[in-house]
């Protein structure tokens, strides 16, 4: 069985399960060691895009756990606006928040990739969130940043405090 055959030139099975929902289905492919999740159908559209859309948690819950699922990807031939939003600005656009803080608990979650570009200017979406009025993915996509910085100081000092022992040689006073 080839799980990534293609139905009607459209979609792909996992996509197209995805897209109506088949859980079941979703699952037993997510099983064959040779899925290929990040891949576009001819529509452009990744699984998790096309789950996100349909806003079924569980099948996003399915996808984000899977071992190979990047949480970033976008159709870089965008073929289709919609492809060319990452799963984050797609549920920022929503305004989903549950399923945004699925997306930010990955840890490879990049909240900047594929950005969109509104009336001329790209957008992050934290000012998507904003511009829209959604207190919730504000409040989540703020934490995510505030968190993300604070590891960066803490890796960051760390790495200092090593340099800086390894260049003076700190002796103890009697």
């Amino acid at each position: 069985m080839d799980p990534n055959f293609e139905l009607k030139g459209a979609v792909y099975s996992l996509a197209a399960a995805c897209q109506n929902g088949h859980l079941l289905v979703v699952k037993e492919l997510l099983r064959h060691p040779k899925i290929e999740l990040n891949k576009p159908g001819t529509n452009g559209c990744l699984p998790l895009q096309v789950a996100i859309v349909q806003q079924n948690i569980q099948i996003i819950k399915e996808l984000i756990n899977h071992p190979e699922i990047n949480p970033n990807a976008v159709d870089l031939a965008q073929t289709r606006p919609l492809s060319t939003c990452s799963p984050v600005f797609i549920a920022v656009r929503k305004k989903k928040s549950e399923i945004l803080s699925l997306l930010l608990s990955h840890e490879k979650i990049n909240i900047n990739n594929g950005r969109i570009k509104i009336d001329g200017t790209y957008e992050t979406p934290l000012l998507l969130a904003e511009k829209n009025g959604d207190q919730g993915c504000i409040n989540l996509l703020k934490e995510f940043l505030r968190n993300t910085n604070q590891n960066k100081r803490k890796k960051w000092g760390t790495r200092m405090h090593e340099v800086i022992k390894s260049k003076f040689k700190v002796s103890k006073s009697s």
